[in-house]
């Protein structure tokens, strides 16, 4: 007699179902009488005929035949030792549905990995440290060592300074989520870094530091990860190395600096405002760059390399007004800067570079010299400085300036605020520029303040802009910037030496950034509206970019929940680092732990041949109309193990399972399609025995997502196990093919038994 499940129904009858024990597929017995010549046993000679025949392991040796059959003895007898040298019927049955002798994909790193970083798509997280949501959930490394453990090499960490600005905190900005400490992250990272994969670890480092807690940070990463840690050679940034040159190595990639980007660009100047609260007199915050920088200015909140979403909105910014006039404006054209006090007030004093028109020719700062019979302090005309009245009492105005000046930009400030009884310039500030005669500003390097490379002088003139604009210079910053120039120019920064892939956002415009000829191989952050508008105007563009740098895609800021978009549209056009939400699970997260199932789960994945072509009619256009290149067939055998891994009323109360099978090909548009099978009612080992054909036109980018469901006639079908595998990747013949949970977990005993083959 078999064996029964036993339901209740309305707490009085039984319902009894027998428990079906489905044999081998008729497929899998033609197989083996083929190969066995109708023989009741199967030999080690003829099971290495079935692998390169049947299977397609060309690579199978006659030694790996009888160490798969000693296996699937041993484990089918419970024994250490066991004689037998050949398979019964049950017995190759048992190995065809064992998912690590047998499975759809190969467990081994295969692809070549010898060439640049660039040449790979890496398996990348997105806030790495998030437990949950994007606003209110807690920060910690548990996150990043669930990650590392499942193979991510991309692990995002965004750096705060702390309340007091002695301490670096791990946090998403601007948010209720709750700090988790820097030391704490890197530890994990390091210990948990290669238990999956040898290859290496991108720390990305969303950077809104001070240079001395910069300076921390570099200390606490060189302590941390010691030997590990990636120091790049001055030429690394032609050319980024393999990942088999960086095994076990931990690689950190940011936005340089500014006192780097200064040191190597020093014509390069802009005009920066420093303060915890940004002025905004109604300028929209920048959505698309990676620093807090006004769309119509120059000015600048952080250096980093900072996401759409972390800036969040207004709300979360000061819009404290300096003045009734204050505004800002382009910054300017000219490397020079000529400011004059008043005449018969301060004669002598003045700062003198050349202008490419003088400030007193302009309307804007017409009135900026006063009249020579204008001789007194007290009547000093207010109206270029400010209310002087309120300079010292009003803490939101002590702020700090860093006054820079970018080629290709315009400056400019219009003073028109009320006059005012008092003027500032009877104050102590004043009196000690009084003090500070004429200073010669030949280059940027003088005027370079946010720098840290300043020469003599300086920070009075970092005093004289603060009282030009109205503003009090605050001692106590005074103090902190006198600490951290000092500490820089003591010792070369030890952060910039360790950034060993240089990041940027597209200032200009995407195409610009694309299109601009540079040597120099950097990593560009896009957010996924950004790519999905310039994927859809200028597609090759961007994957002839992809080809020598590297693209960072992260998700929108709308995505409060942690969920992801569609892996593809990244990868289409060659971007390297789709970042995503790992614990923001579904559909899209399934897709991103099926294209990292491929090489072995290693974390890296080398880029198809057709997105690495470069003659100019050869380029991969993921918009053009192509040519059906392969076909694949897929056959559904069978499922089997939800029984051992579910309670018996898990999927209906009353009844066994009515299961069934949807079966999706996801890759370029033309290649999307989806079907299913039939419905098999009350049956926990649901046998389906039906094929699909496929058509491809790029196969090399297309993914096989299989979703098991459990019919339920009134309410949602319960979900049965979901698994994505690269079609590139699929190992011809009948495979075993595992089943995951919703988050990606796999299940211990749930797998489906299925075939795969190409025409």
């Amino acid at each position: 007699m078999g064996s029964y499940n036993y339901y209740k129904m309305f707490g009085y009858f039984n319902r009894k179902f027998e428990m079906k024990d489905n044999g081998p597929p008729s497929d899998v017995i033609q197989a083996f009488s083929a190969y066995t010549g109708d023989a009741s046993q199967m030999s080690a000679d003829q099971l290495l005929r079935f692998l390169v025949e049947f299977q397609g392991e060309v690579g199978s040796t006659l030694s790996m035949a009888q160490d798969l059959m000693h296996q699937v003895l041993q484990r089918r007898n419970h024994l250490n030792k066991y004689t037998r040298n050949d398979l019964s019927l049950d017995d190759f049955y048992y190995f065809l549905f064992q998912d690590d002798l047998n499975p759809p994909i190969s467990l081994q790193v295969h692809h070549d990995m010898t060439a640049p970083l660039q040449h790979y798509f890496i398996y990348t997280g997105h806030n790495s440290y998030l437990t949950g949501n994007q606003l209110s959930s807690d920060c910690s490394e548990i996150p990043i060592i669930n990650a590392l453990e499942r193979g991510v090499r991309g692990i995002e960490l965004d750096l705060w300074p702390n309340s007091a600005k002695d301490k670096v905190h791990v946090l998403h900005g601007r948010t209720l989520t709750t700090p988790v400490r820097l030391d704490k992250c890197f530890q994990s990272i390091r210990q948990y870094a290669f238990v999956k994969s040898p290859y290496p670890v991108i720390v990305t480092l969303e950077d809104h530091l001070t240079p001395s807690l910069r300076e921390m940070v570099a200390e606490m990463a060189i302590q941390i990860f010691g030997e590990l840690l990636y120091y790049p050679e001055p030429g690394v940034f032609d050319a980024l190395p393999s990942p088999d040159a960086l095994k076990h190595q931990i690689v950190l990639s940011t936005k340089p600096p500014k006192e780097y980007l200064d040191s190597i660009k020093p014509a390069k100047e802009s005009l920066e405002i420093k303060d915890e609260a940004e002025i905004d007199q109604g300028n929209n915050s920048n959505q698309d760059g990676d620093e807090a920088v006004n769309d119509n200015t120059g000015f600048q909140k952080s250096n980093s390399d900072t996401d759409d979403e972390e800036r969040g909105s207004d709300s979360h910014r000061s819009s404290k007004q300096l003045g009734q006039g204050f505004k800002r404006s382009n910054a300017i054209h000219s490397a020079a800067l000529k400011v004059e006090p008043p005449n018969d007030l301060a004669e002598g004093c003045s700062i003198d570079t050349d202008l490419s028109s003088q400030l007193g020719e302009s309307d804007e700062h017409a009135g900026l010299t006063k009249n020579s019979e204008d001789s007194s302090l007290d009547n000093c005309n207010q109206n270029h400085f400010g209310p002087a009245d309120e300079l010292g009492k009003d803490p939101s105005l002590n702020i700090q300036i860093s006054v820079q000046v970018e080629e290709s930009d315009e400056c400019t400030e219009n003073h028109n605020v009320e006059n005012s009884k008092s003027s500032p310039l009877g104050t102590p500030e004043y009196q000690r520029l009084l003090a500070f005669q004429t200073t010669d500003v030949k280059d940027a390097e003088d005027l370079d303040v946010s720098t840290n490379r300043s020469k003599t002088g300086t920070l009075e003139q970092k005093r004289l802009a603060s009282l030009l604009h109205g503003y009090e210079w605050d001692d106590e910053d005074e103090a902190d910037e006198d600490e951290d120039v000092n500490k820089t120019q003591m010792k070369p920064s030890r952060y910039k030496r360790l950034i060993a892939i240089h990041a940027e956002k597209p200032k200009y415009g995407l195409m610009k950034t694309i299109l601009a000829e540079n040597d120099k191989v950097k990593r560009v952050s896009l957010s996924e509206q950004e790519l999905a508008k310039g994927a859809e105007l200028y597609g090759t563009d961007i994957v002839r970019f992809t080809q020598k740098n590297l693209v960072r895609v992260y998700p929108k800021g709308t995505r409060v929940t942690s969920s992801n978009f569609e892996p593809l549209t990244g990868w289409m056009v060659g971007a390297q680092m789709v970042a995503f939400n790992m614990q923001g699970y579904g559909t899209s997260l399934w897709l991103m732990h099926g294209m990292f199932r491929g090489n072995g789960g290693c974390g890296y994945v080398k880029k198809p041949e057709i997105l690495m072509k470069k003659a100019p009619h050869e380029v991969f256009d993921p918009r053009a109309s192509l040519p059906e290149k392969k076909t694949l067939k897929v056959k559904l055998y069978l499922g089997d193990g939800w029984r051992l891994d579910f309670s018996h009323t898990h999927f209906d109360a009353y009844s066994p399972p009515d299961f069934y099978t949807k079966i999706y090909i996801v890759g370029a548009p033309a290649d999307f399609a989806k079907t299913r099978t039939k419905i098999i009612e009350d049956d926990w080992s649901p046998s389906w025995d039906e094929e699909f054909v496929f058509p491809l036109k790029v196969p090399e980018l297309a993914l096989l997502r299989i979703e098991v469901r459990e019919y339920d006639i009134s309410d949602r079908d319960d979900f049965g196990g979901q698994t994505c595998l690269p079609v590139s990747e699929l190992r011809p013949g009948i495979r075993a093919v595992p089943l995951y949970d919703k988050k990606g977990g796999k299940y211990r005993s749930v797998k489906l038994l299925m075939r795969f083959q190409f025409e």
